[in-house]
């Protein structure tokens, strides 16, 4: 009888447990840190498990949100196509929320940065366009950014956590009472 009791126990704990794995970004084009230096048409980001519709991704940087058409969900896949292809250079981050297997909104973000070589003579003309008096304007570098994003984002498998320490409660409660009225019938 101790063994079925420990065996229930262990099935009632490990059940919620296996339940609580969320969907994590398995990779991405253009990957975390990547210097892209051709023109960006497509961002693709794959996930570890299936994902569902309602996921969506934005594209921020160099101080504006780019468009992105055709956002679409397939399996593990979630594909936009850029409406402006020729980025300018500079720090970019895609901001993606996707609804994972289990139901529960993710949230994430890739960073990478586009490197695009200018050609001399539009270099040029810029150049003879540019005044001297104009102050020069430093950007907050995007990591830090995202950082500080990252850590106001409350974790959401806390008030999953909950509920299963809650339920695991509740199950121990029931097998020790069914316990002791296998126990009385003896």
């Amino acid at each position: 009888m101790k063994k079925i009791f420990a065996a229930f126990i262990l099935l009632i704990l490990a059940g919620p447990l296996s339940a609580q794995a969320h969907t994590g970004l398995s990779s991405s084009n253009p990957a975390e840190g990547e210097k892209i230096s051709a023109p960006l048409e497509e961002i693709t980001l794959i996930f570890e498990t299936q994902i569902e519709a309602g996921s969506t991704m934005v594209l921020t940087g160099a101080g504006q949100t780019f468009t992105l058409d055709e956002i679409m969900v397939s399996g593990d896949t979630l594909q936009g196509k850029l409406a402006e292809k020729d980025l300018p250079n500079g720090a970019y981050a895609i901001q993606w929320t996707i609804i994972g297997a289990d139901g529960h909104p993710i949230k994430g973000e890739v960073g990478f940065e586009v490197a695009m070589e200018i050609d001399s003579s539009k270099e040029a003309a810029e150049e003879s366009l540019v005044e001297e008096d104009i102050p020069v304007v430093t950007e907050t570098p995007m990591e830090e950014t995202a950082n500080s994003e990252t850590a106001a984002q409350p974790d959401s498998s806390e008030g999953s956590m909950m509920s299963t320490i809650l339920i695991s409660i509740l199950a121990i409660a029931i097998a020790g009472i069914a316990y002791k009225v296998f126990k009385m019938k003896k």
